[in-house]
């Protein structure tokens, strides 16, 4: 089942869960990203995770409850490409700061390629117009997103009739 899926998201509490979960797995990489409150693990992804992605994801992470305030990039307030823009710099890839910017200066890539730290951006008038939106996408139609005042960093679910993806990190 996990298979088809690609891979899961599995929440984890306490040290002794984070070190039972494998290193890797038959079906590919898994990822663990860790909080100062929390750990998960990204598992059977059938492609490498890589480095940047995991670290820029565990930094959007490490975000979750964080105020959103509109053109704020951190490091306590953010708005969505503020928060795309803060975390992949934290892992030490420089982006650009407005979504529409993000989206373009990103490698386009297909639904299936889809990784964990990829873009997932939203677009006026659909796909053709501009890029009003951007989350770091997570696992199983996920994101972290940036939302708005009432809601401010949290995760959000992918409308993929509405969405584009891209990435920094594929080749």
């Amino acid at each position: 089942m996990f298979a088809a899926l690609g891979f899961v998201m599995v929440l984890l509490s306490g040290p002794a869960a984070a070190q039972s979960a494998p290193s890797h797995t038959a079906a590919g990489t898994t990822a663990t990203l860790r909080t100062a409150s929390s750990r998960y693990v990204v598992a059977r992804h059938k492609h490498r995770v890589p480095r940047t992605n995991r670290r820029a994801l565990a930094v959007a992470h490490s975000k979750l409850g964080h105020a959103y305030v509109f053109g704020a990039d951190g490091p306590r307030k953010f708005d969505c490409s503020g928060l795309t823009h803060y975390s992949y710099a934290r892992a030490g890839k420089r982006i650009p700061r407005i979504a529409d910017a993000q989206f373009h200066a990103a490698r386009r890539i297909p639904r299936r390629h889809l990784r964990p730290g990829d873009l997932v951006f939203y677009h006026t008038h659909g796909h053709h117009g501009r890029v009003f939106h951007v989350g770091m996408y997570v696992s199983h139609g996920t994101t972290i997103a940036a939302v708005d005042p009432a809601e401010g960093v949290t995760w959000q679910r992918i409308h993929y009739a509405d969405a584009t993806f891209g990435s920094f990190t594929h080749r």
